[in-house]
């Protein structure tokens, strides 16, 4: 009885043993199905992540260029203005009385600015190509002048405004232009104006002149940098709306 006991015990034990494996394995099963299961769900996620990157990446902000036809008619307004404000000049020192102040540069600026760098070299071209089809006492060696001075003011502010947005932007570049105009003006007076004006006394002439010439475009490109900062935003609208 005894053996038939201990017989009977051992088997219970040996049941209960392999019961007890049996759930452990069971157990092992489950968590590594589950282990599985969250590897599965973090490569989805992580899948899901990178596609969503990637779309955001390769996404491209819708555009809202100027259409060509729009920047050719709006070029041409600018340039038409230009030449109007250009003939309404007026001198600001009376002991050099042929520097004549007009404002026909803030519609170049504007140009520029709105329409990009080329627009704004357009319209100082089509404007002093005007002035020469009325009447030019230079033979167009003047208009030639004006349009360097311009394009030296304009060049910096309306280039760099094309790939970056921004106030200080064109704070900073206007002021970049006003230097680059200051001494394109005075090159152009010296070796071109002066010259062409005064001949062989041209030299003398420009020692005498030249403090009003650096004045006159100083006070010149001051104003102009102010009054197209004060009427851009308006007349960037206005052009977009039409």
């Amino acid at each position: 009885m005894k053996k038939e006991n201990f017989s009977v015990n051992e088997t219970v034990d040996n049941s209960e043993k392999r019961g007890t494996e049996e759930s452990a394995d069971g157990a092992k099963a489950e968590e590594n199905r589950g282990g599985v299961e969250s590897g599965v769900r973090a490569v989805e996620n992580r899948s899901g992540v990178e596609s969503g990157a990637k779309t955001e990446f390769n996404e491209k902000s819708p555009k809202n260029d100027i259409s060509t036809t729009k920047k050719i008619a709006g070029t041409g307004i600018f340039a038409a203005l230009a030449f109007v404000i250009s003939l309404l000049e007026f001198p600001i020192f009376p002991d050099a009385s042929f520097l004549k102040l007009d404002f026909s540069l803030v519609c170049i600026l504007l140009a520029g600015f709105i329409f990009g760098p080329v627009s704004g070299f357009a319209a100082a071209g089509v404007k002093e190509l005007l002035r020469f089809a009325i009447g030019s006492s230079t033979g167009g060696v003047g208009e030639i002048a004006n349009f360097i001075v311009a394009a030296s003011f304009i060049a910096v502010p309306t280039i760099v405004y094309h790939y970056k947005k921004g106030f200080s932007t064109v704070a900073i570049t206007i002021a970049i232009g006003s230097c680059l105009e200051i001494a394109a003006s005075l090159l152009v007076n010296r070796f071109i104006n002066f010259p062409l004006y005064m001949g062989g006394g041209a030299a003398a002439a420009f020692n005498e002149l030249w403090v009003f010439v650096l004045l006159f475009n100083l006070i010149k490109c001051i104003v102009i940098s102010v009054l197209t900062i004060l009427v851009y935003k308006k007349v960037s609208f206005l052009v977009k709306k039409i």
